[in-house]
């Protein structure tokens, strides 16, 4: 699997004219080496390549890295450049969304010895190398999703009139972590009544009241992989309006869900859902993407939004997630993440996102 790995990754900095790679990102690291601590580096040239940390990760580097020799450094910058010359790499690519000013600006200064090097910035290209994902992943994803999902089942007794937002996001997010859950992917979103209409609200101390819509927006964590998921519950019955609201974005998601097909771009698949939301008059109250990429990382390659850039392809995991929040209101999100198959798109998540009431 590594070797496969490396093999799209040589391509990648070839097709580029660079002789190497300098990789930062840890995900990347991780992706690419097997390491799941949380500091290294990677140094990959055209056969070759190195893995470098400090002393506190030999032994678990030793253990874990797959596809390269791993050296312990003392200083981070001499560690990256003593590789880059064992590797006579002259035309170096580096995560420059990842590395800090101060790393890059002494790449540049520190001479190489014979020769000329030139540092090219390569930003976070490298993620889109993971949006293809294999069956180990996908089940690492899946794996995620089923914590998350029991988690948030296990605690919907305690959400009632009175309970609030605070209490909520710390039980939830106890369940996913006793429930095997790694760190929080993401900081976990429960937003009631007027909060609702804030797309990425914190949780505070207002409590549910009944007429509330209450947006929870989860995910947990298993074998460094992420699950994101949101649901939207009316707290007490609601109004004629809430209803209408929540079937406008209940219906916009099917039509994004349905168009996760290989060959359909995410511009594509955004406009569809965009459209009909706006079409049933609340197109101002959609104020972000559709959806995005998931793995190593919750938000990565593809992006479903007006600026997407991408084509869907067999084995990618994305999210479709519409929603419509109007000021001073609230607001519905509902997401569930999808994988793109040959055939039919399979959904992941598996929660009901139907309207439901919680008393």
């Amino acid at each position: 699997m590594v070797v496969k790995r490396l093999e799209r990754l040589r391509d990648f900095f070839k097709g580029l004219s660079l002789s190497g790679a300098v990789i930062t990102d840890m995900k990347n690291v991780r992706y690419f080496s097997g390491f799941t601590g949380s500091d290294g580096v990677l140094v990959v040239g055209e056969d070759r390549g190195f893995f470098l940390t400090d002393g506190r990760y030999t032994t678990q580097a030793a253990e874990e890295v797959k596809g390269f020799p791993v050296e312990e450094y003392k200083k981070k910058v001499d560690g990256i450049v003593s590789a880059i010359s064992d590797l006579s790499l002259t035309e170096v690519g580096v995560e420059s969304h990842n590395m800090t000013m101060f790393l890059y600006e002494s790449l540049k200064e520190v001479p190489l010895g014979r020769g000329s090097r030139s540092i090219t910035a390569i930003k976070d290209d490298l993620s889109k190398l993971r949006t293809v994902k294999e069956e180990g992943e996908i089940e690492n994803i899946i794996g995620a999703i089923k914590i998350s999902e029991n988690a948030l089942n296990g605690i919907i007794p305690m959400i009632a009139p009175g309970v609030s937002e605070a209490d909520i996001t710390a039980e939830l997010e106890y369940a996913m972590r006793k429930g095997g859950s790694g760190p929080m992917p993401f900081p976990t979103i429960v937003a009631s009544g007027e909060n609702a209409a804030v797309v990425h609200a914190q949780p505070g101390g207002r409590k549910l009241e009944k007429g509330d819509l209450l947006i929870i927006d989860f995910g947990a964590e298993f074998m460094g992989y992420a699950s994101d998921q949101t649901v939207t519950f009316a707290v007490g019955e609601g109004d004629e309006k809430v209803r209408e609201v929540f079937e406008v974005v209940r219906t916009a998601q099917g039509e994004g869900i349905k168009r996760a097909r290989p060959g359909v771009s995410t511009v594509e698949l955004d406009k569809a859902v965009r459209d009909y939301i706006d079409d049933k008059g609340y197109g101002k109250y959609f104020t972000h993407g559709t959806g995005h990429g998931v793995g190593l990382n919750v938000h990565e390659p593809p992006t479903l939004s007006p600026q997407g850039d991408g084509v869907l392809s067999p084995g990618m995991v994305v999210t479709v997630e519409p929603g419509i929040y109007i000021p001073g209101w609230g607001g519905v999100r509902l997401e569930d993440m999808v994988l793109v198959t040959e055939d039919a798109p399979k959904v992941l998540t598996t929660l009901e996102k139907s309207f439901k009431v919680l008393s």
